[in-house]
């Protein structure tokens, strides 16, 4: 590491500055109100230009419920328009334990995207979800207590069940993080009875959220006897906006590099921090007075929803070669950093980078090296969408989404890791990035060896994964052109390919399943509207949940087979025991391996999608 650009970094690093640029939007942002959203996206305006950036747009979007990017349908606008509580009007209750949930005291007490009740607000009976009967019939008119503490959530279909039935409104809790943070609140976001969020024709409830400590009372004394309560929830669904906000440090090509930072939602971890970290990179960036050889653009958006609305215009997506997602970065619910990879199909050697950087820039930091799942805003690695985008983190858990201090920006590990991520940035910015030809063959060579060597993958899977870990090497190898290398090498890379394939000469595949051989007999393409998510293309009486991994879809390109693309899926699973040189011989890579009954699901999953036209299934036979 150059120590001397690293005290460059951290002498200009302030805290302080970063703090106020977390703190300043998470506060505007904590009502979770769209109003408030619109005047969190002009702060982020104001702060991009006071930092010096270029190009500061902020781009509309429509939030209807109707409008839909990729298969994400935009929620409704939403706003907490006045006090909204939840109070125990009858029962046996102390006085002071009567009031269960009220907005001016801590505004996550009303969930987001809630109906509103009558003025006069409603009066009814409060039961415990898992009092209601198997249909959940009885439930119809009573306000419900949801726990959650059999793991479960109310995403999906205990909110529509419960919906559907006729419930007045709903309380919840999360016990999960209880024994740590007892008296804090689990914010409910994702309601969706498909997709994450509501979209038209869904049914509302009004929503209130309280502690475990008060809930695990409030059980208590629903055993006791009857509950009456009175609630009344002041907020307004409409048809309204959400904006993107993005700008651009321009460098001497119009190729950029994209930081991406949800914004919307009220946690300084998830995801101010993230916000705050781009703008004070590009400060620094500046005030060094750096010209980039590639241009740096910071895009601030609705988590997925609003990133797929601004990434499905090609304007801006074609100039964009690799991405940075900057969500939940450094928080004090983990120590270790994970690194999250970019899918084979379109590997970038920024892979490498950022691995092998975290590794050399903080030794006493445990990184921990992940696949690339597509999920959140890393979906644009998507070879649909074209971006390869890595993600470092911290792994929330249990500490997602609550409100104690464990789900909080860890402070002094930022004020220790981002002048390195600062200056990680800044290499490939510079285009400064090594020659990785030695790394390519090294790495597929150590890959090519634990799968050859493996007793439990049959002779097909080998050849797929074998065939997956070379074409991941040689897409990482040739991205390393983008970022500095005037030349692409693969000389010793398919040095150590030709050594393992003479060593390694069956390409049958081998005895199959009689599900595997349905599996190797179609094939899927045509994925013209994206991953199935919030199901647009499906009348709405007909949607249902569909199971289907984003990294499995992104593979279907209507050549290889079901089953090729299921085994690669499984090979991409795997890479982090490969990467992993210590513990990768104490694992099975077998245990990655979709069964039988899991194929059985996807077949029947893309059947369902492909009667609306998400995919085409065509049927071919193995030569």
């Amino acid at each position: 590491m150059d120590n001397d650009k690293y005290k460059k970094y951290a002498g200009n690093f302030s805290l302080e500055h970063l703090q106020e640029y977390t703190g300043h939007l998470a506060q505007l942002e904590r009502r979770s109100s769209y109003d408030d959203f619109e005047r969190s996206s002009q702060y982020c305006v104001q702060a991009l230009k006071e930092a010096g950036f270029s190009q500061v747009e902020r781009i509309a979007h429509p939030a209807d419920g109707k409008s839909c990017c990729w298969d994400c349908i935009m929620p409704q606008a939403w706003n907490l328009t006045g006090r909204s509580t939840l109070q125990i009007v009858e029962g046996d209750v102390s006085e002071e334990s009567r009031m269960l949930a009220d907005s001016d005291v801590t505004p996550l007490h009303a969930l987001i995207w809630s109906a509103p009740t009558p003025p006069e607000g409603i009066t009814c009976e409060l039961v415990d979800y898992d009092s209601l009967d198997a249909a959940k019939s009885d439930c119809h008119g009573k306000w419900v207590f949801f726990t959650g503490a059999d793991g479960s959530s109310i995403n999906t279909k205990v909110y529509h069940q419960l919906a559907e039935a006729g419930a007045a409104g709903l309380l919840v809790t999360g016990f999960s993080a209880s024994e740590y943070c007892p008296s804090d609140l689990f914010w409910t976001n994702g309601q969706g009875r498909t997709g994450w969020y509501h979209s038209e024709g869904d049914r509302r409830m009004p929503c209130f959220a309280i502690s475990p400590a008060r809930g695990r009372q409030l059980l208590r004394e629903l055993a006791s006897g009857t509950i009456i309560v009175h609630a009344q929830m002041q907020s307004k669904i409409y048809d309204g906006e959400i904006f993107t906000i993005t700008a651009v440090i321009p460098g001497e090509s119009e190729e950029e590099y994209a930081l991406l930072a949800h914004i919307y939602e009220p946690f300084e971890a998830d995801d101010a921090i993230g916000f705050a970290i781009a703008c004070d990179f590009g400060r620094q960036l500046l005030a060094r007075k750096i010209k980039p050889k590639k241009t740096l653009r910071v895009i601030f958006s609705m988590e997925l929803y609003g990133m797929a609305a601004f990434l499905n215009n090609p304007k801006y997506r074609n100039k964009i070669i690799g991405a940075m997602n900057l969500d939940v970065f450094t928080t004090r619910s983990a120590p270790e950093l994970r690194c999250r990879f970019t899918p084979a199909a379109i590997a970038s050697c920024l892979d490498w980078h950022w691995y092998d950087w975290v590794k050399k820039a903080l030794p006493t930091t445990t990184i921990v090296p992940e696949y690339a799942t597509l999920s959140d805003d890393t979906f644009c690695g998507d070879p649909h969408f074209g971006i390869p985008a890595n993600w470092l983190y911290t792994e929330s858990g249990i500490f997602h989404h609550n409100t104690g201090a464990f789900f909080t920006p860890d402070w002094p590990k930022l004020k220790e890791r981002l002048p390195v991520l600062y200056m990680g940035l800044e290499e490939i910015l510079m285009e400064e990035l090594p020659d990785y030809s030695t790394r390519a063959a090294e790495d597929f060579r150590w890959a090519a060896e634990l799968i050859s060597s493996s007793n439990s993958l049959t002779c097909y899977e080998k050849n797929v994964r074998l065939q997956t870990e070379y074409c991941r090497a040689l897409q990482r190898l040739k991205s390393q052109k983008q970022f500095g290398q005037a030349t692409f090498s693969p000389q010793k890379l398919n040095a150590s390919r030709d050594k393992v394939v003479a060593g390694f000469v069956s390409l049958s595949p081998g005895k199959l399943s009689e599900v595997e051989k349905m599996a190797d007999s179609i094939v899927v393409g045509n994925c013209q509207y994206g991953f199935p998510f919030s199901l647009a293309h499906i009348p709405w009486k007909e949607r249902r949940n569909v199971s289907l991994p984003r990294a499995l879809w992104a593979l279907f390109d209507g050549k290889r087979t079901l089953l090729t693309a299921i085994r690669i899926f499984d090979a991409e699973a795997a890479l982090p025991l490969l990467v992993d040189k210590k513990a990768a011989p104490k694992f099975d890579l077998a245990s990655t391996r979709t069964s039988d009954e899991q194929i059985e699901r996807i077949i029947n999953e893309l059947r369902y999608v492909a009667q609306y036209g998400y995919c085409s299934l065509t049927t071919t036979r193995r030569p």
